[in-house]
Formats: C-alpha cells, structure tokens, sequence
C-alpha cells in the first residue's frame, strides 16, 4: 500500500511539475509576442494619424513588416511544438545535404549580418556528397539558425561583459 501511495504521490509531483512548465511557457510565449504587437500597434497609430514624413515612411513599413515576420515565425514554430506533441507524430525524414543547409542558412543570414557589420564565414571544404545526412531539412536548418543566434547572443555578452572590465559573463542570460 505504501508503494502505491508514493507512487501516487510522484505522478502528482510530475503533474505538478508539467503544469509549472505550461504555465511559464505561456508566460513567454505572451512575454515574446506582447513586444512586437506593441510596436505595431504604434507604429499603426503612428501612420494613421499621419504624423509620418514621406521620408520616414519606408522605415515604418520595414519595421512593420519585421515585426509581423517575427510573429509569423512565433506562429509557426508554436504550430511545430504542437505537432511534434501529438501522439503519433513522424518527423519526415530524407537524404538531406548539409552543405546544401548551411549555404542556404549563410544566404538569409548575410544581409541581417552585413547589416550590423558582423562577419559570417562558411567553410566550404567539405564536397557536398560527403555530408549527406538523413533527416529533416527545415527542421536541420533552425536548428542551426537557432545555434548561430545563441552563439552571437552568448558571444555579444562576454565582449561586453570584457569591455566593462569583467572576467565573465555574469549577468547576461540565454
């Protein structure tokens, strides 16, 4: 009977612990979206009450169109969680070439890159039938993104944590 109590007992901390991570999921997820509907609810207000010049439309309609790319991506990654949750789910897999990847994550990344004058570099040694792997393109691809904007993140935080005169990275988060 004891085993069946504690037994009990750890399913409901395991609940406990699974409602604790939903809820602060959500609260990010609210957390994340809350900022770039902010900025174009004010930027919307902006424009429509025309206090805009001609010449700073562009930038207006740029950042607008940034923000809601970034909510579209916010959409569909929460889409993919969802799908990789439902039971059942496969992951299509397919010979994938990661040169072929990595060419194509260093082509949407260069403008951006370029942009804040930051340099990417692609070692292209590697022949392209020598790293075939079997898996997932678009899900192989994030992944990498996703690795090259925690490196930059964790990267941009030790220089700066360096030029204020710190031996770490104390304090910066990611």
């Amino acid at each position: 009977l004891d085993e069946v109590a504690d037994k009990l007992e750890e399913e409901q901390q395991r609940r406990d612990r699974d409602d604790e991570n939903r809820r602060n999921f959500f609260n990010n997820v609210s957390h994340e979206l809350k900022t770039p509907v902010a900025a174009l609810r004010a930027q919307t207000e902006l424009l429509k009450d025309g206090l805009a010049t001609e010449e700073e439309l562009p930038g207006y309609y740029d950042s607008i169109l940034r923000e809601t790319l970034y909510i579209q991506h916010m959409v569909d990654d929460l889409l993919t969680l969802s799908r990789l949750q439902a039971p059942g789910y496969k992951m299509e897999k397919e010979p994938c070439c990661l040169t072929d990847i990595l060419n194509d994550v260093y082509q949407s990344l260069s403008p951006a890159a370029d942009g804040k004058g930051i340099e990417l570099r692609l070692d292209r040694t590697l022949a392209p039938e020598y790293t075939v792997v079997n898996g997932n393109y678009t899900r192989i691809r994030q992944l990498i993104i996703k690795c090259h904007q925690i490196q930059r993140k964790r990267s941009t935080c030790l220089d700066s944590a360096y030029r204020k005169g710190k031996s770490s990275g104390t304090g910066c988060t990611g």
